[in-house]
């Protein structure tokens, strides 16, 4: 069964937050094969194509096209992660907000709910997260569980960062 068109994105079946930097393969000329003919493309500010002008056809040749067919990475998406579901965030939200003055933007921006979609951080706001991510060290769980998690959700968001300078992309959620 093919996978619905408003489905495009969701990798996950449990309410929770991702989040992704796209590549930059049709911005660098990398693309494998051309965009859908007569289709004007564009690059969304979450980093995301688009086609400029969506009509249903296009969306759906736009679809087609970034899913599998116009570079290696599934629709077109460099990076995922999975951060977690509501509790999962919620918990981080609680961890990270005993010392809030050093994390503003990873509160306000990437933990302010479990399940925001559809926004992004600029490049900008990715350079305030590499600068509040220094601070983690300062951050220490009760127990070694909840240190674990606190400490794969830094180094996925390590990896974010990293990878949206790299290719500089935003990181969409």
């Amino acid at each position: 069964m093919a996978e619905p068109l408003c489905c495009k994105g969701v990798v996950e079946t449990t309410m929770g937050l991702d989040a992704f930097v796209y590549c930059n393969c049709y911005e660098t000329g990398r693309h494998k094969t051309p965009p859908p003919q007569g289709i004007e493309i564009e690059v969304s500010p979450d980093g995301s194509i688009n086609c400029a002008h969506e009509t249903v056809d296009a969306a759906i040749a736009i679809y087609a096209w970034t899913h599998q067919q116009a570079c290696d990475h599934e629709d077109c998406t460099f990076l995922h992660h999975y951060i977690g579901n509501i509790a999962f965030v919620a918990f981080l939200r609680e961890t990270l907000q005993r010392n809030a003055e050093k994390f503003p933007t990873i509160l306000s921006k990437v933990i302010y709910n479990g399940i925001h979609g559809g926004d992004y951080l600029t490049l900008q706001q990715v350079n305030l997260v590499r600068e509040e991510l220094a601070h983690f060290s300062s951050v220490a769980c009760d127990n070694e569980e909840d240190q674990q998690y606190l400490d794969t959700f830094r180094g996925q968001l390590t990896e974010l960062v990293n990878c949206a300078l790299e290719l500089q992309k935003p990181i969409a959620f």
